[in-house]
């Protein structure tokens, strides 16, 4: 059996998420359902992280086995004129028997984006959360500094999670500024259900004076009993990038597909 691996990019607002549902469309059913007609095989694609409904991917990465004899480069553009336009396979490439995308070693990079101006436009809308009125950015900027490094992220995990070790460490966590929009980006070795949408959530409150930086220090050292509550809408979310630690698996290089 082969190994593929490759690099999807999709547009989550008409998706239930990246993970096959029962009774609402996934971007892996689309993949799945999309390789069966060219393979003729009862494929599974497992991805690198599960994504919400209606979140976004600039860079999921993902890998299937198949007996099938086509050429690697080929994968991508016949997945692609089987799929919808706003999902898009950017490159497959073989990938060693052992590569999995969830439990090879690799860092993730989200980004979440607000919209600060009275009137979005239409080409934003689908990708920001739209918050018109008085934002303190320096208090978004320094509570983000407070979960760098090791925490246990209890309190900022969903209800609904089977996850039992919340034990996550951050990396980056950071705020700045493009013309009307506010960015914040995260990055560390594994996020929980609803991490950096309840994240974001009490970063506004901070910027809202609703809640202080001692608050969210508190949800961090007692995760048992305090939790976030304000999640974050899902289309302002985006799973940025992901680095392998394995260089062999860095497929930026690779030339896309047009």
């Amino acid at each position: 059996m082969r190994n593929i691996r490759m690099q999807v990019q999709y547009i989550g607002t008409s998706y239930c998420g990246w993970q096959r549902q029962k009774n609402s469309i996934s971007v892996q059913q689309l993949l799945e359902e999309a390789l069966k007609q060219i393979t003729g095989e009862t494929i599974v694609i497992h991805g690198a992280g599960r994504t919400d409904a209606g979140v976004h991917a600039l860079d999921q990465r993902a890998a299937f086995l198949t007996a099938s004899k086509i050429p690697v480069e080929k994968f991508a553009y016949a997945m692609n004129s089987m799929l919808p336009p706003d999902i898009r396979v950017q490159y497959t490439e073989e990938s060693p028997s052992g590569w999995h995308p969830r439990f090879t070693p690799h860092k993730k990079t989200y980004r979440y984006m607000i919209e600060t101006a009275r009137v979005v436009s239409p080409f934003w809308q689908p990708y920001v959360w739209h918050y018109f009125g008085e934002l303190d950015f320096e208090k978004l900027r320094e509570s983000a500094k407070l979960i760098l490094g090791e925490h246990n992220f209890q309190g900022f995990c969903a209800s609904g999670s089977s996850v039992k070790n919340h034990q996550r460490h951050v990396t980056k966590s950071s705020w700045f500024q493009e013309d009307t929009r506010l960015i914040y980006e995260i990055e560390g070795n594994g996020f929980l259900y609803h991490m950096v949408r309840l994240l974001v959530g009490v970063f506004m409150e901070i910027a809202l004076m609703r809640k202080s930086p001692e608050d969210l220090q508190m949800i961090l050292q007692k995760p048992s009993l305090l939790r976030a509550e304000w999640l974050a809408p899902a289309q302002g979310l985006c799973l940025y990038k992901i680095v392998y630690e394995d260089s062999s698996t860095i497929l930026d290089n690779l030339p896309k597909v047009v």
